[in-house]
Parts: structure tokens; sequence; C-alpha cells
């Protein structure tokens, strides 16, 4: 957790095995521990949908008139895909919300022509004088 004195909640997870030395610990330094279960595989689930949808929402907000002119063009498509592809469209939020989750440095990936200016290419400055001569 690697809190270095600052205050606040941390969460640990570990398993049966560990958990006598995390609380021998927790009681060396005065720690009060809270165990919770892990949540159910619907409780996130639920949780992911809510994330999504405040994601999504945002990003509409942000639209121009024009941005959401060109929306308009895929409905009928995403309609359909919801009905007979539900997965091709849980794969594209998917990546949204890993995107959201993990951002990605700038090296990392090519910038999103969508979101992203990419960055200027400066030319090189010639040198001058050649190459040096060896000895």
């Amino acid at each position: 957790t690697a809190r270095a004195g600052k205050t606040g909640t941390a969460i640990v997870l570990t398993s049966r095995e560990d958990e006598p030395a995390l609380t021998s610990i927790a009681r060396r330094y005065g720690i009060e521990l809270n165990k919770q279960p892990l949540p159910s595989a619907e409780d996130v689930e639920a949780r992911v949908a809510e994330r999504m949808t405040v994601i999504l929402e945002e990003a509409m907000r942000e639209k121009s008139n024009l941005e959401r002119e060109r929306l308009r063009r895929f409905t009928g498509l995403v309609t359909d895909l919801a009905r007979e592809e539900p997965e091709l469209l849980a794969m594209l939020v998917d990546g949204l919300y890993h995107r959201h989750l993990h951002p990605r440095t700038s090296m990392a990936a090519p910038p999103d022509p969508e979101t992203e200016t990419p960055p200027r290419v400066l030319p090189r400055p010639k040198r001058q004088g050649g190459r040096a001569k060896r000895r």
C-alpha cells in the first residue's frame, strides 16, 4: 500500500495464508483493519455499468453540435448491434472503460485522431563541418 505517512484509506487484498502476518503488522503500527467480503460478480457488473454510464454521458455533454449530428449516422447500426450482436458493442465499451482506468502515456500508443493532436516533429539541425576525422 506504501502510504508513506499519508492519511486515507488503503485497500489490501490478501490470502488467508497472509492474513495473520498482515494482522501482526497492523497491530505493531496501530492500524485498524476492517475485513470486508469481496463484492459479488453482480455487484462489480453494476458498479462498472454505473461508471460507464457516467463516462459516456460526460463524453456526450462535451460533444459539439456537429459531433452530435455525426453520431446520428450510427444510431441505426447501434440499435441493430444491440439486438443482434451485443458482444461487439460490449467490446467497444470495454475498451473505453480500460482506457479511462489506465490512461496510456504519450509514448505507449499513437494519438487518437478524434481526441488528440499529434506531437510536432521538428527537423534535426544539420551538422556543421561534416564528419570528424579519426586518428
